[in-house]
């Protein structure tokens, strides 16, 4: 009983029985030096990276969902619209943020309806991507939005930006390859780090695209994560050596003194 007990405070000052409420971070904060355009540039080159066999957009399961390990940053991914609702597992580090697409889209140079200026890029993309409704995010069946309207959690890129097509990658062949001029539109939510724990994320919503893609089909996201929250290394080296000093006092204090 002792020694259970000594476990049980170790656990509770590492604080892995104390669960915090998940905080959705504005749109205009910065994490790791970076802003979350510039993290929604950086998810788009890292997901056009992988073929389409091992690629996390097109991953039904979780099993590739390790590949979104950025360091400080966890990139979780949406589905080809249409191709949804998908449940996967990921486990992540608990000095992660975790960073996600409601509804997204990127157009390239070669791409543009409009031209390959920026300004005319944007046009297409704002059009291709069109409206958002519907969005939501939850964590164990509660709102992240908090009341709030997620469709301010919006980011379109204040310039071009080089998009990698690398051989091997899900879209290379033909013109695409190598960098290439491009524009992002998207919905995305950087959330600060959990907890250590098992969580059920969800999220999605619908984008419709305007214009003169108005005939396109809307881009329908359902996605679940179930997702292992884990202590970060030094953590689990502390935990260890807490453990050990736990045994150590329990079986000091199992002894029966010989003389006081």
């Amino acid at each position: 009983m002792r020694t259970e007990r000594a476990f049980l405070i170790i656990f509770v000052m590492l604080g892995v029985a104390n669960r915090a409420q998940a905080e959705l971070l504005s749109p205009s904060v910065s994490v790791a030096g970076r802003t979350q355009n510039e993290w929604a540039e950086a998810w788009w080159n890292w997901t056009l990276s992988f073929p389409e066999a091992s690629n996390p957009v097109t991953d039904t399961t979780g099993a590739f969902a390790n590949l979104g390990d950025q360091g400080k940053v966890f990139f979780l991914a949406g589905h080809f619209g249409g191709a949804g609702p998908v449940t996967r597992r990921a486990t992540v580090r608990r000095n992660q943020y975790l960073f996600l697409p409601l509804a997204n889209g990127v157009t390239t140079v070669l791409d543009s309806s409009y031209g390959p200026s920026y300004d005319e890029m944007r046009q297409d993309v704002i059009e291709f991507v069109g409206e958002g409704s519907g969005f939501y995010a939850e964590l164990d069946g509660t709102s992240l939005a908090g009341g709030r309207d997620l469709n301010d959690w919006l980011q379109l890129s204040p310039d071009v930006f080089t998009l990698e097509f690398p051989p091997g990658g899900i879209f290379t062949g033909g013109d695409y390859t190598g960098p290439i001029d491009s524009v992002q539109r998207g919905w995305w939510l950087m959330l600060a780090p959990l907890e250590v724990g098992t969580y059920t994320l969800r999220f999605g919503g619908m984008a419709t695209p305007t214009g003169i893609y108005s005939d396109f089909d809307p881009n329908v996201q359902d996605v679940t994560y179930i997702l292992t929250v884990v202590p970060e290394p030094s953590s689990l080296a502390l935990s260890a050596s807490a453990l050990g000093l736990a045994g150590v006092v329990a079986l000091m204090r199992g002894r029966r003194p010989v003389s006081v």
